[in-house]
């Protein structure tokens, strides 16, 4: 009896010491979102119902920027006459969006597309961060046909196309409050240039 009572007692002992110092097994979405250090990552993905409920939630900031070189307006292409600074507007729909521009004068024209069924991801850490938590530096790269008339009408042709880039700070999951800036590039057999501003 003694012996079974002892062998029991082993048994019981053994199996709380199992417990203890066994890995245990984490929560699946505890590290989710999470970065590891030198995280370098590009691909495509489709634009599924979150993804457009994100990017359709931004907040763009008024004023829009006109991309120069040290060259000024004389590498701008297909803008008329460019006269910046720009305020901008965002109107959507769906999957259309529309931008509206106005210059300086008072001049105003739309740059129109629709949100392309595939996005380019890109994704690195910031900096040289090896140890703590680490963020990430994103773009989600939108690229399609684009349509655009008043001061742009001059470049628009066929075969215009722009290319959007969203960029945005922070972990892997993907948040409206994360983005920062955006860039809208226009090019074309008549045009280049490109935009740049702040979101909200």
């Amino acid at each position: 009896m003694r012996r079974n009572l002892i062998y029991a007692i082993l048994l019981v002992t053994f199996a709380i010491l199992t417990y203890l110092f066994a890995p245990q097994p984490q929560p699946a979405s505890a590290c989710a979102c999470c970065v590891d250090a030198g995280t370098w990552e590009q691909y495509s993905q489709d634009v599924g119902d979150y993804e457009l409920k994100t990017f359709n939630e931004l907040q763009f900031a008024p004023q829009a920027e006109l991309y120069m070189t040290p060259a000024g307006l004389s590498v701008i292409e297909g803008l008329g006459e460019p006269s910046p600074p720009y305020t901008i507007s965002r109107s959507i729909n769906g999957r259309n969006w529309n931008f509206q521009f106005t210059d300086d004068q008072g001049r105003t024209g739309n740059l129109s597309f629709s949100y392309p069924p595939t996005v380019t991801h890109f994704r690195s850490s910031l900096g040289s961060q090896l140890e703590g938590q680490v963020d990430l530096y994103k773009e989600y790269r939108a690229e399609g046909k684009l349509s655009g008339n008043g001061i742009f009408a001059p470049g628009i042709t066929d075969n215009t196309r722009f290319k959007l880039i969203l960029q945005s700070t922070g972990n892997k999951c993907m948040s409206s409050e994360q983005f920062d800036s955006w860039r809208l590039n226009v090019s074309g057999p008549e045009a280049e240039y490109a935009f740049y501003g702040k979101l909200n």
